[in-house]
């Protein structure tokens, strides 16, 4: 397999932001005297907010305001994150960084979260400028799993979709690199992969640093 590109979602990922992010949601629900259970909270992990707003008006309805629930839920993370130590890499990922810089292969970020939040939680953890690209929520008309945010930072490096190697951790991004025809490496974080998404995977790491020995073996 030739390698031209390797892309990255981030949370869940790269960042370790999934559990401050149930936390804000149950909350955001709570407020208007809902409930957040695990099959709803699944659905929307990996997916913008737009997608986000769909999913819980439908099931809610008109008594549920979807942007006040945001707010709590960002600022419920913000309390969590701070009572957990603040924002934090996954397991592996510098040496994964530093095993695509040596190996010369470019590196770029395609994430459902918007540009300023983005930008925010990779320069707080001093990864912004480790990669070659970004591709934002904001940026695109669909979100996951429509593979317009894999495609597109395919096309703003120039790489081939089919040489484009996705790192994921969410069924909705897994099956939008599906969908872009492109190979996924999946480090399950919040979610253990089904038979369906096993089929769809090229293969399922414990860690960023067994990407980096995959990743490495392909480009020998």
């Amino acid at each position: 397999m030739k390698v031209d590109l390797i892309i990255f979602d981030m949370d869940g990922l790269m960042i370790d932001t999934e559990p401050a992010s149930k936390e804000g949601w149950r909350a955001g629900l709570e407020h208007f005297g809902f409930e957040l259970d695990e099959e709803l909270y699944v659905s929307l992990i990996g997916r913008g907010i737009n997608a986000a707003k769909i999913l819980l008006s439908e099931k809610y309805g008109a008594a549920f305001d979807f942007d006040v629930a945001r707010k709590i839920r960002a600022e419920q993370m913000e309390i969590y994150l701070e009572q957990h130590g603040g924002l934090s890499m996954k397991k592996g990922l510098l040496p994964l960084l530093d095993c695509l810089d040596n190996l010369k292969i470019p590196k770029c970020v395609a994430t459902s979260t918007e540009r300023e939040s983005m930008e925010r939680k990779l320069i707080e953890l001093g990864l912004f400028d480790r990669f070659d690209g970004f591709i934002t929520g904001d940026q695109v008309k669909l979100g996951k799993p429509n593979p317009e945010v894999f495609l597109k930072a395919a096309e703003l490096t120039g790489a081939i979709p089919e040489n484009c190697i996705v790192l994921e951790d969410s069924p909705a991004g897994i099956n939008a690199a599906h969908n872009a025809h492109m190979p996924c490496i999946m480090v399950p974080d919040m979610i253990s992969p089904d038979d369906d998404i096993k089929s769809k995977v090229y293969a399922i790491c414990n860690d960023l640093e067994e990407v980096a020995g995959i990743i490495a073996k392909l480009s020998s």
